[in-house]
């Protein structure tokens, strides 16, 4: 079971360094401050548009993780991906760490307020999250499940050291790579090494969490690879991809795109699920 989903929705995303910003540039020699800055809001104008029009071509259903906020300040283009047949999920309210929080009672504030925007929007509240930074607090699982949250995609573990891949680009992270058990939602994992915001380097529009040399064409070989061998070999179970529309649908969308298609090609569009139908069964 393939399934893509995508992360960061235009500038509902605040990472402690102003509305709709990515954290301060800290690789000028590759990209431009002022492209670097812009970056979210290209994910929106060009990123999005690009990817809706392919997946439409190839009858590709997703899910997007959108931050709360998005449903407000950008409701025309979340209605847009809900209109054609998306799964839209949560990604907290302005994309704030979810290991950085500090109480239940702040997780509750920030879960309370995206599901009302996004209810107000679609008409019906999200019923998935995937917590930005993809850990969730010990008491998380019981503020979602109040709050109509019925699975939550997160990793079952975490290499000791991602917190200090993400201090390179400037990003705060209080993960101290425990597991932390899930009882009361499902699950939709995800993964790491699954995402192209870590895996593409900086000339490619990534973050490169694992490399600043990883071109785009370099990381999407290597998905394609990982999908391929994935259905071969488990079929029923899921494989998870994170993509962001600032990366797959900016310096990196000619390789996306061919990677989306390839993966069309070889695989007919019922092996394609949201995140909803793998970790709810419908």
């Amino acid at each position: 079971m393939l399934c893509l989903t995508f992360d960061n929705f235009g500038c509902g995303a605040e990472y402690g360094f102003g509305q709709g910003k990515l954290p301060p540039c800290k690789f000028p020699e590759l990209v431009p401050a002022s492209e670097w800055g812009s970056y979210n809001d290209i994910g929106l104008t060009l990123g999005q548009p690009r990817i809706l029009n392919v997946l439409k071509q190839l009858d590709i259903r997703t899910t997007f993780f959108a931050e709360g906020y998005a449903a407000v300040i950008h409701p025309n283009e979340m209605k847009r991906w809900a209109d054609e047949g998306h799964e839209i999920a949560m990604h907290g309210w302005k994309h704030e760490m979810w290991a950085n929080l500090k109480s239940r009672e702040q997780e509750e504030r920030l879960v309370s307020l995206s599901v009302a925007a996004m209810t107000e929007l679609l008409g019906q509240g999200p019923i998935g999250i995937r917590p930005p930074g993809f850990k969730i607090n010990p008491w998380t699982d019981a503020v979602l499940e109040k709050n109509g949250i019925q699975y939550v995609s997160t990793v079952a573990a975490r290499e000791a050291g991602f917190a200090d891949r993400l201090a390179k680009i400037g990003v705060t992270y209080a993960d101290d790579s425990k597991d932390v058990v899930v009882s009361h939602l499902k699950i939709l994992p995800c993964h790491d090494d699954l995402t192209d915001a870590g895996a593409i380097g900086p000339a490619g529009g990534g973050l490169g969490l694992y490399g600043y040399e990883v071109t785009a064409e370099q990381a999407y070989e290597q998905f394609y690879q990982s999908a391929v061998e994935h259905e071969e070999s488990t079929p029923n179970e899921p494989w998870v991809f994170t993509a962001h529309p600032f990366v797959s649908g900016n310096r990196a969308w000619t390789a996306f795109d061919r990677f989306l298609r390839r993966l069309r090609e070889r695989f007919p569009a019922g092996s394609f699920r949201t995140g909803r139908q793998i970790a709810l069964g419908n």
